[in-house]
């Protein structure tokens, strides 16, 4: 009997240890959410709107261009498996030159962003 008791205790331990846990959790959560607004309303609006980031051009092509990228990686791991020099050779330097392309268009696509986002919050600001 003594045993059944001693195994209901550590049940109930384990079960208020989960219990404090979670509390401990949601208190966490709730000081990260709490930090992160005074966060942002000190910092103000986000420089960069991401939906309309994600939205131009030049963006769709930054993300093509870094699918290129791992393809290529993946042409130039085929050619180390299969021990073809001149595949990993050429692969290599066209996941590099894809790589630098991707980076470029990227963040040339950002600062296009960028612009948007200001020309955008003046416009509404210029309306009210």
């Amino acid at each position: 009997m003594s045993a059944k008791k001693h195994a209901d205790a550590k049940k109930m331990d384990k079960a208020a240890a989960k219990a404090a846990r979670r509390e401990e959790d949601a208190r966490a959560q709730e000081a990260a959410q709490e930090l992160r607004a005074r966060r942002e309303a000190a910092r103000g609006p986000a420089p960069i709107d991401n939906q309309l980031h994600r939205e131009l051009p030049l963006t769709r092509v930054a993300y093509g261009l870094l699918a290129l990228t791992v393809f290529m990686f993946m042409v130039a791991r085929l050619g180390v498996y299969l021990a073809n020099a001149e595949l990993e050779m050429i692969a290599s330097i066209a996941t590099t030159l894809f790589f630098l392309a991707t980076f470029i268009v990227w963040f040339a696509s950002r600062h296009q962003a960028k612009k948007l986002t200001k020309e955008r919050g003046q416009g509404d600001g210029a309306g009210e």
